[in-house]
Parts: structure tokens; sequence; C-alpha cells
């Protein structure tokens, strides 16, 4: 699935590793979607919650999202009860936009716009893709 995303929409999900080792961190990447913006989607391995690994590769999907394709907003949604995703997405300076029930669920939903993001220092494609060393392949 996420290579012919890349192939069709140059965007997709990438692996992270931790630092120094070839075991699986986490992955983050964009998902297409026929209604609208790409989706963000990020997830980290339980032992390394807390780390930064799901904020470091958001982050630098966020930069992908901005200075290599242009994107003009990049949206995602996230479980009501998950507070450390949500706050993930609150660092990143995504914002809040509706609430809804979907299959019994309580969802967020959360936009940025993308280009305005890249002109802050905060998605600045300058910047280091990761702080913690941590590398990313697709």
């Amino acid at each position: 699935m996420s290579e012919a995303s890349f192939v069709d929409y140059r965007y997709g999900l990438w692996l992270s590793f931790e630092d120094q080792s070839e075991l699986i961190a986490g992955f983050a990447g964009l998902l297409h979607s026929s209604e609208g913006p790409p989706g963000l989607i990020f997830g980290t391995r339980p032992q390394l919650w807390g780390r930064g690994y799901a904020g470091e590769a958001a982050r630098a999907v966020l930069r992908y999202a901005c200075a290599v394709l242009g994107l003009k907003r990049v949206v995602t949604d996230v479980d009501e009860p998950n507070a450390a995703s949500i706050r993930v997405l609150e660092r990143l300076g995504m914002m809040r936009t509706r609430r809804a029930i979907v299959n019994g669920r309580p969802l967020l939903y959360y936009e940025t716009n993308a280009t305005a993001a890249g002109s802050s220092d905060r998605f600045s494609p300058r910047a280091p893709a990761t702080s913690d060393g941590a590398r990313a392949r697709r």
C-alpha cells in the first residue's frame, strides 16, 4: 500500500528506528483521501512511549508535506481518550476543528495549515529531521 502511495502521491508511510539500532520504533506518514487533504498518521511501540519518537516522526512528515509536497493542509483524527497523541498534535501546532462520535467512539479532528507551518521554525525544512538521532526510511 505505502509503496503505491509514494508512486501515485509522493507520500505514504515511513518507518522510524531506535537510535543506534535496527529495531523499529514506529511509523509516521500521510494517508491519501479522495475527499480532502491527506491525513497524518503515526504510532510508536508501547515500550518507547514518552521518549519523543512520535512527535519527531510526525514533525518530519509535516515538514516534508510543506517543503517538498507544497501541501496547503494536513488533517488527522485521534481517539478522544488518547491524551498522549493529543499532546503530540498540539505540540505540532495542529488545531482541533471538531469532535464526533464514529462507530460509538469519540474522535477529535485536527488540522494544520502546512503553508503557515512551513514558515515557522517548528516545521522549517532547515531543521534536522529528528533531534534524538532516530532514522526514518520508507
